[in-house]
């Protein structure tokens, strides 16, 4: 059987001792006759721990494709000195005074507590951070590459998370966030800060267009903006769009979006628990339709 290696971030990988060379966001290929006992996942990035499979792993996704199996490591940030706190700060609301406190042991994670008290996961170790608060809300950011945006409502809510580009808060929130995908696309979103916390609008700029893209491409960077919550609409018939507005929805939480190593047109879209095989039906040039069928 084929075995399918894929990571987000470059690393190297071991195969029941054996080096392989590095996996990146690229298919790379082995075969095996029985399944791998152990394999590992050694990224080049600092900021993140290595990873292992063995048959109780929860670390690195295991899925079935249609001649073998597929493997997604999930990388923890890193830190290995132990128990610290890396940040605290006091703030002073009209609930009265809040604390912030940001510590690392195995991860990263925030606490507040005053006006309300909260803990959260941070899905990195942060190298700064900023804590501002905007009428009934309180914004914390923390800074590596990206930013990691938490806004609370003083009341303990959590408005909001997502890991963005950029942000700006006045009498509206925006992000931005850019995709290294096929498309390089950036959506820029905007939202309404008093209750009911809501997203107003989502517009997105693609640096390079659907059409000018190989034709073999197209799948993949369709699958692609569907993941992100790109839009679609411009590859799209009007009769198809309609009903793909909740493609995202229906899709759900999305991994990965890799073209089928088997079948050219295809797609394998890596769910939470499952591997799904996609593709498109065109009409003068634009979706029609997509099939989907999970394996």
């Amino acid at each position: 059987m084929n075995l399918y290696f894929l990571s987000e971030i470059t690393a190297h990988l071991k195969v029941d001792g054996e080096y392989l060379g590095t996996v990146t966001k690229n298919l790379i290929v082995g075969k095996s006759e029985t399944e791998p006992k152990l394999i590992e996942f050694l990224p080049l990035i600092a900021d993140f721990s290595p990873v292992y499979y063995t048959p109780y792993s929860t670390e690195v996704k295991r899925y079935l494709s249609p001649d073998g199996l597929l493997f997604l490591p999930i990388f923890p940030p890193k830190h290995s000195g132990g128990f610290k706190v890396l940040f605290q700060r006091a703030l002073q609301s009209f609930s009265g005074q809040i604390t912030i406190t940001v510590t690392v042991d195995n991860g990263a994670k925030l606490y507040v507590d005053g006006a309300f008290c909260k803990v959260v996961e941070i899905p990195f170790i942060p190298s700064d951070f900023s804590a501002e608060i905007y009428g009934d809300l309180l914004a914390v950011s923390f800074y590596k590459k990206k930013t990691a945006l938490y806004i609370f409502r003083l009341d303990g809510t959590l408005e909001y998370f997502d890991v963005v580009d950029e942000f700006q808060i006045s009498s509206l929130l925006t992000v931005e966030k850019r995709y290294k995908n096929s498309t390089l696309t950036t959506i820029i979103e905007k939202w309404n800060l008093s209750s009911p916390f809501s997203l107003i609008e989502r517009v997105d700029k693609k640096e390079k267009d659907f059409f000018l893209l190989p034709k073999q491409m197209l799948p993949l960077a369709f699958f692609e903006n569907a993941k992100i919550g790109g839009s679609i609409k411009e590859i799209s018939t009007p009769n198809f769009y309609q009903k793909a507005e909740n493609l995202r929805g229906f899709l759900g939480k999305i991994l990965g979006v890799v073209p089928s190593p088997k079948n050219e047109g295809e797609v394998w879209i890596l769910g939470e628990n499952n591997l799904s095989i996609a593709s498109l039906s065109l009409k003068n040039g634009l979706v029609d339709n997509v099939f989907i069928e999970d394996f």
